[in-house]
């Protein structure tokens, strides 16, 4: 069961977390009038395969469960860490492009968002490398 957990684990997290880093951050280059189709299509990318990591936060847990972590200070803060990934997605990272792809869908010009939705996705991106550092490291 373990060896199922663990590959189950690693396959959503490849299946959701690529896609869905790529596009927050492809999201920033297609904010122009132009370009709507592909913003749009990066939007629903990030928020379909942004939603489907619950999955790997769900198999995570059962695998920390499972694998005997669930008092250890890696995971715990692997969980945290996730947390506040989801939030920023949630709260920042989706609405900013909602709202980014509003404007140009109304012909109007979006690239002066284009830093802050980078700046948003960038340390989104990073956030999720540090928690895969923790998992495979597990430093404390």
């Amino acid at each position: 069961m373990y060896a199922l957990l663990l590959f189950l684990h690693a396959f959503a997290a490849i299946v959701a977390f690529g896609p869905a880093t790529y596009a927050t951050s492809a999201f920033a280059r297609d904010l122009d009038p132009g370009h709507v189709a592909e913003a749009r299509a990066m939007h629903r990318v990030s928020r379909l395969y942004g939603y489907g990591t619950l999955v790997v936060a769900l198999v995570g847990i059962a695998l920390g469960w499972r694998g005997g972590w669930m008092d250890s200070g890696w995971f715990h803060a692997s969980i945290a860490l996730y947390v506040i990934e989801f939030a920023i997605l949630l709260a920042v990272l989706l609405p900013d492009q909602r709202r980014a792809l509003a404007r140009m869908e109304r012909g109007e010009d979006a690239a002066d968002r284009r830093t802050w939705i980078r700046a948003t996705a960038g340390a989104w991106a990073t956030l999720w490398a540090v928690m895969l550092w923790l998992m495979v490291a597990k430093p404390f």
